[in-house]
């Protein structure tokens, strides 16, 4: 997690994080537009909700805003703010809502579960 001046990382409860997962909240650099030489992007915070799930490889820059319950996929970049759009899936390079209303539990998926009601995990159903 890299967090610079002027900006915050949150994140939530519960949330789950796969190996490799990147947090920057600024560019590492700065830009000026080349007319008027006034920086372009400032630093921003980055916000993980509760029960969030990010895989491998995920990259949230500033301006992430990333809602409870929501899923994001191995190796997806975003800075967007998907605050209306709880309990998702978001997947890409941009990162962009590929399933909506969806619950996600720790068990493992080699188990026979065909339903939420027959997982041990059952944390998706505190945030709603």
């Amino acid at each position: 997690i890299i967090c610079a001046p002027e900006s915050k990382v949150i994140i939530g409860d519960d949330v789950q994080m796969a190996r490799n997962v990147e947090m920057r909240g600024d560019d590492g650099h700065l830009i000026f537009d080349l007319e008027t030489q006034n920086r372009i992007k400032k630093n921003s915070d980055i916000i993980v909700g509760n029960h969030v799930w990010l895989g491998v490889d995920v990259v949230l820059l500033g301006g992430a805003n990333i809602p409870d319950g929501c899923v994001v996929g191995m190796r997806s970049i975003t800075s967007r703010s998907f605050v209306e759009h709880k309990n998702c899936i978001l997947a890409g390079a941009p990162a962009k809502i590929i399933r909506e209303n969806i619950l996600w539990s720790r068990d493992c998926t080699y188990t026979n579960v065909k339903a939420l009601d027959e997982c041990v995990d059952k944390n998706a159903l505190f945030y709603l």
